[in-house]
């Protein structure tokens, strides 16, 4: 009884990781974020991506992240939302609720490009100080940014590695907290 059990139970989890890992294949990533824009209310983010298999996919912005106990929403702060094709034709895309939204013929994706507004010094409802230190701030000589609030993912590819490089003005450096 022990044996049939503990068998199928390792049926299962060999299943299950067959499973995950074919639906996760690897995935093409690579953010481009443009902070030479005279646009200071929001970051540019461009994402070329490649490999993407299914008809439809769903791109998924952060609602909540580790260390940050509240809801962040961060598709709340999306502007402007695009996806093209190799041949740089519009594809259709919908959003379907704050934080999601849905790409078809995703199998032709190759980039996606989006605003998002800065929002370290942005009030809200539950916040009337604004977001502070969580948040991601631009200004006209130094730019804070958390990447939970500018980049994204695609369902079935949480786990997938990306690329990002940021094209900033000449006059400027670079500084990290690690």
């Amino acid at each position: 009884m022990t044996l049939r059990i503990f068998s199928g139970l390792v049926v299962f989890f060999l299943n299950s990781i067959i499973t995950d890992n074919a639906f996760s294949q690897s995935l093409f990533m690579e953010y481009s974020v443009n902070l030479k824009s005279k646009d200071l209310d929001s970051f540019q983010v461009s994402l070329r991506v490649d490999n993407i298999k299914s008809d439809s996919v769903i791109f998924q912005f952060a609602a909540t992240t580790p260390g940050i106990y509240s809801v962040l929403d961060a598709g709340r702060f999306t502007g402007s939302f695009f996806a093209y094709d190799s041949l740089n034709r519009p594809l259709a895309s919908r959003k379907i609720n704050t934080n999601q939204y849905v790409i078809y013929n995703a199998n032709r994706l190759y980039r996606l490009n989006y605003k998002i507004a800065e929002n370290y010094d942005t009030k809200t409802k539950t916040n009337k100080f604004g977001i502070g230190c969580a948040g991601s701030n631009y200004d006209t000589n130094n730019v804070l940014i958390n990447g939970f609030w500018l980049f994204g993912y695609f369902h079935g590819y949480k786990d997938n590695a990306i690329t990002v490089s940021f094209e900033i003005p000449d006059e400027w450096q670079i500084a990290g907290t690690l």
